[in-house]
């Protein structure tokens, strides 16, 4: 008895049944169908993988098979078909790859940080139903998506047909987390990949999240800045350690108060609390720079001029002689808490003149002025105009004296003056004559003193 094939198997393609199956009859010695015959038919190939119901029972004589399949493609496959001691091998036959059947990740993403393109980027493959590429397609995209969150880069690509790949080269998921990426060809197909985590990425840029704003002079902004630390993909950094940030301005301005603030390591982000510039100006900028090297500007913003608070020296008096103006004339300004002059002020300023020490040198009398007068009469008061006022004071004794100028809710300013003797402008009886009796001496002779012109003794003149 023997195997004889009688149909030799075609048509095969990777991972799909042969479409034409093979089939063997029971032959006796005589070549003749033993068609009584009840055997099982055992099919083997001699490489690869096959599949399918590999044995098949004889009926009327023939075994016929019925879903064969091989899924590697390759040339050279033999199949041996045996029934106890009889066997035959089958005609040397090849399998082609197959019609596109799915699509398969070649390589996974992986390796990825908040922003940036993921370190391993994935690949993925067009097969037939046996696992083997599939190189014949053309004009094929594949698309990827993300199950949540946003998948940025390049997400949709042209598979190659003569490789049938579909390489990705940048994409990145902004948030930290786990992702599933989903491949969508444009023939049909879907394929998930496996479980990403995005980490979160390192610290690269800043954003200031509350701009600087209701600054006037001196007083501390209304409105203080945050600024918060980002990775590549803008999420807030939560992982900084002993990170610091410093406030520093444009201009000719000088930024006041705590300018170097740490960044909260589970925010990320460094809240100014009592930033403040007192020159009044336009145009500042603030700079915002971490001990890391990291930069960013604000946006501009005015220091305008703020309440009045304070009196202060635009001129600062110096001393003068006794009956005269002061060498320097005081002018005091209406400012804010800034320093800056509020132009619009009417306030009316009293200067009170204190005095600290007396070194008069002639006597008290109805003659002579003594202690302290202003040129401009008895006025010890002026309104302010154009956010200064400007006093004329005289001092007649000499010495020291304070001059202390306030106005209603002001916080005042006081200075010491010296006034000196001045030079003789008068001639004063310092004791009258009396006693006078007809061609005889005066019991008492008249003295006459040389004075300037606030009375005091002029000792340095030697005139007749």
């Amino acid at each position: 008895a023997s195997l004889v094939v009688t149909t030799q198997a075609s048509g095969a393609t990777g991972g799909t049944a042969f479409s034409t199956q093979p089939a063997v009859i029971v032959r006796d010695a005589g070549g003749n169908t033993v068609t009584a015959s009840t055997a099982i038919v055992t099919a083997s190939i001699n490489k690869g993988t096959a599949s399918g119901l590999m044995t098949a029972s004889v009926s009327s004589g023939v075994a016929t098979f019925t879903n064969l399949t091989i899924a590697e493609a390759a040339s050279g496959y033999i199949i041996t078909f045996t029934s106890g001691s009889l066997s035959v091998n089958s005609t040397a036959f090849a399998v082609t790859v197959g019609a596109p059947a799915k699509l398969v990740v070649a390589r996974q993403a992986f390796n990825a940080t908040g922003g940036r393109p993921f370190v391993v980027q994935p690949q993925v493959v067009l097969q037939d139903a046996g696992g083997n590429t599939v190189t014949s397609s053309s004009n094929v995209r594949v698309t990827a998506s993300v199950n949540h969150g946003t998948l940025g880069g390049n997400t949709s690509v042209a598979l190659t047909s003569s490789t049938g790949l579909a390489t990705f080269e940048d994409l990145k998921i902004a948030e930290a987390g786990t992702f599933i990426l989903t491949y969508t060809s444009s023939n049909g197909f879907v394929v998930n990949g496996t479980a990403l985590n995005v980490t979160i990425g390192d610290a690269t840029q800043l954003r200031v999240t509350v701009q600087a704003a209701g600054a006037t002079g001196g007083t501390n902004f209304t409105t203080q800045p945050s600024v918060v630390l980002l990775d590549a993909a803008g999420s807030p950094f939560t992982k900084s350690v002993n990170v610091s940030m410093t406030a520093t301005v444009s201009l000719n301005g000088t930024l006041l108060g705590q300018t170097t603030v740490a960044v909260n390591s589970s925010t990320g982000v460094a809240a100014f609390s009592d930033l403040r510039i007192n020159e009044a100006a336009t145009g500042y900028v603030l700079t915002f720079t971490t001990n890391t090297g990291l930069t960013v500007k604000g946006e501009p913003f005015n220091v305008t001029v703020g309440p009045a608070t304070n009196l202060a020296f635009e001129t600062e008096p110096s001393g003068g002689y006794g009956g005269e103006s002061l060498s320097t004339l005081p002018v005091v300004a209406v400012t804010d808490a800034g320093g800056n002059t509020v132009t619009d002020s009417s306030l009316v300023i009293t200067v009170t003149v204190t005095t600290v020490s007396r070194r008069r040198s002639v006597d008290s009398s109805p003659a002579m002025r003594d202690g302290v007068s202003l040129r401009t009469t008895t006025v010890y008061y002026q309104t302010v105009s154009g956010g200064t006022a400007t006093f004329d004071i005289a001092i007649d004794a000499t010495g020291d004296y304070t001059l202390t100028f306030s106005a209603e809710g002001m916080t005042g300013v006081t200075t010491t003056v010296t006034v000196a003797t001045g030079s003789a402008s008068y001639l004063r009886v310092k004791t009258a004559s009396a006693g006078a009796v007809a061609r005889q001496f005066f019991e008492t002779q008249p003295m006459v003193a040389v004075t300037d012109k606030g009375g005091n003794i002029v000792t340095t003149n030697e005139g007749t």
